[in-house]
C-alpha cells in the first residue's frame, strides 16, 4: 500500500474505520497514520482479509477483547498467515503430483514405485529460502547445495 496515495490512503481509513466499527470505536487520523505507518508494505486487499482473520482468530472468551480494536500487529500476523498458506495452495495446485510430492509409476517389469516430484525440491528450497536471512546466507547455504545436488542426481538416474 502507498501512503501517499489519496485513493489508497482514502481505502486503507475506510478499512481501519470499520475494523473499529465493529466494536464499537471511534477510529481517530492519528490512529489511521499509525496503522498506516506500520502496514504499508501490505496491499489492500490483503490488509482487508487480514483484519477480518485477526478477529476470528482472537480468544472468543475473552470479553475485554472484544472490545478492542485489532492491533496492527495481530494485522501483521494475520497477514503473513494468509501468505504462508497462499503458499502451501500454491505447492497444492502441482499438476504432477496433486500436491501429495510423490509421483507413482509403474516399471516394466509392473512393480509400482513412488519418486519425488519436483515440488518437493521446490518445497525444500523454499523453506530454506525463508529460514535464510540474507542472500549471501542463503547463496553460501551447505544444505541447499547438499539438496540441489541430491536432486540433481535424481534427474539423472
Amino acid at each position: 500500500m502507498n501512503p501517499k496515495d489519496p485513493k489508497e490512503k482514502e481505502e486503507f481509513s475506510r478499512l481501519i474505520k470499520k475494523a473499529g466499527a465493529k466494536v464499537a470505536k471511534t477510529v481517530t487520523a492519528e490512529i489511521i497514520d499509525a496503522y498506516c505507518d506500520y502496514l504499508k508494505d501490505y496491499p489492500l486487499d490483503l490488509i482487508e482479509r487480514a483484519i477480518n482473520q485477526a478477529y476470528r482468530d482472537r480468544d472468543q472468551d475473552d470479553i475485554w477483547l472484544k472490545t478492542q480494536i485489532v492491533t496492527s500487529l495481530e494485522i501483521e500476523q494475520a497477514a503473513k498467515a494468509i501468505i504462508e498458506d497462499e503458499g502451501r495452495m500454491e505447492h497444492a495446485k502441482c499438476s504432477k503430483c496433486n500436491g501429495m510430492a510423490w509421483i507413482v509409476a509403474e516399471r516394466k517389469d509392473g512393480s509400482i514405485v513412488a519418486h519425488p516430484c519436483e515440488c518437493l525440491y521446490n518445497r525444500a528450497v523454499d523453506a530454506l529460502q525463508k529460514k535464510s536471512r540474507t542472500r549471501k546466507d542463503r547463496d553460501n547455504d551447505r544444505y541447499m547445495k547438499v539438496i540441489a545436488r541430491s536432486y540433481e542426481a535424481y534427474q539423472k538416474r
